[in-house]
């Protein structure tokens, strides 16, 4: 570092030490190996759309077929490998872009533009790599170490890839070894095995759905992915909107596939078993460039203002947010969750309401019409209404509800001095 009387230099170096542990402190096992799915699916989206032919496109403006590419991960106590037949990395790629930290993707429609998912899984997971790869044109090897990082990052130098033969074919193989203490108890695992594969079907659903084959250890990862059924009864609604940073979203919402009205549909009784179940499957599916980010969700983030009832029954709603440019969608980091500070979010969070209580409001209507007429009351409202002591009750017709309680009890009025009882 050169020093004059007029100047010194400034150094702006990263530590490598704080680099790693920066990258990969809050960051779970199974959100690593979402980052190396994440790396494949866009170099096999990078390959349909830069093809020779004309790219089919979905509603969304999104590929709409992935048949042929396949992504097989191996997962151990000694190692984790991902192989597909995607594209393989171009030499530029490779030498400029691939471990180059924060670097933002250039994969349009991406979901891995962040530039930091593929060095954060390696170094979260294990301490040695083995790369190999063959674009049909060029073919690399590249075998690294924690410490060799450590040692380019502060001499600033790099690290070399070789060159291969290559076989006319579209390859890439990565493999990290050296298994990290803090992740063996996931990946030594059977349990944790399940676990993976099946939020794989959840996260990945709609690319599984388009054709792409994703397995776990040689097993395929299942489909996923609740429909809105469109009865006339109860049609299916839908609003697309663009944001100010030019996201499109398109918003449906309506019924559950497999949910039933009692009095209204014919095969009630043959599906109340199912019915029963499907509890946990109501709510907001919310989708970055075909990659699920929230599943179900039936919180704040998704607008919801009022406690979950037996009139939301049955609401499934799908919300899609597309960008040709990924960093403008409004997910975390770690695309497991939504940045409701994000202005597209905050935008689309009051048409998410809209949506919700139009599917109230109809359902309600429908089974008061279906049932003789009764008077349905309005919920109650999150804090309204006594709390015990003395003189606190509910009278009239107001709905008393407890946390527990997923019905409705009308015209009937309660006085209690205990503390232990709530309605709001």
């Amino acid at each position: 570092m050169a020093v004059t009387k007029e100047s010194i230099e400034v150094s702006f170096n990263s530590d490598a030490d704080y680099l790693i542990q920066g990258l990969t402190a809050d960051v779970s096992t199974i959100e690593c190996i979402y980052d190396l799915v994440d790396n494949s699916i866009d170099a096999a989206r990078s390959k349909i759309l830069n093809g020779t032919k004309p790219t089919k496109k979905d509603a969304f403006g999104l590929p709409a077929s992935y048949k042929g590419f396949k992504i097989d991960l191996k997962i151990s106590a000694s190692a984790v490998s991902i192989l597909d037949n995607c594209t393989g990395l171009e030499e530029s790629t490779l030498s400029e872009n691939v471990f180059t930290i924060g670097k933002k993707s250039k994969h349009a429609f991406g979901i891995g533009h962040y530039g930091v998912g593929l060095n954060r899984a390696i170094f979260k997971l294990g301490s040695s790599v083995q790369l190999k790869t063959d674009n049909g044109k060029h073919a690399f090897s590249l075998e690294f170490t924690e410490d060799d990082v450590r040692s380019a990052v502060e001499s600033k130098s790099t690290i070399k890839a070789q060159r291969q033969p290559t076989a006319n074919s579209n390859y890439y193989r990565l493999e990290i070894g050296g298994i990290k203490r803090d992740v063996l108890g996931d990946l030594g695992s059977e349990t944790w095995e399940d676990s993976l594969r099946e939020q794989i079907r959840i996260r990945y659903a709609i690319f599984c759905k388009k054709g792409i084959l994703i397995t776990v250890n040689g097993k395929k990862c299942g489909e996923f992915g609740p429909e809105i059924r469109n009865p006339g009864f109860l049609k299916r609604r839908t609003k697309n909107l663009m944001s100010q940073n030019g996201v499109s979203i398109y918003l449906e919402a309506g019924l559950h596939e497999n949910y039933r009205i009692a009095k209204i549909d014919s095969d009630y009784a043959q599906l109340k078993p199912i019915i029963k179940n499907l509890t946990p499957e109501y709510g907001w599916y919310i989708v970055c460039n075909d990659r699920i980010i929230l599943v179900a969700d039936k919180s704040k983030t998704t607008g919801w203002t009022t406690s979950w009832h037996n009139e939301y029954h049955g609401f499934l709603g799908w919300a899609h947010y597309v960008s040709e440019d990924p960093s403008l969608l409004p997910w975390d980091t770690k695309k497991t969750g939504i940045n409701t500070n994000h202005q597209t979010h905050v935008e689309v969070l009051s048409s998410l309401k809209e949506l919700a209580d139009d599917y109230r409001t109809r359902n309600r209507q429908l089974r008061k019409s279906k049932s003789g007429g009764g008077v349905a009351s309005a919920p109650a409202k999150p804090g309204a209404g006594g709390t015990g002591g003395s003189g606190g009750g509910v009278g009239g017709s107001k709905a008393i509800h407890t946390k527990d309680m997923d019905m409705l009890i009308y015209d009937i009025s309660a006085k209690s001095n205990s503390p232990r009882i709530a309605s709001f």
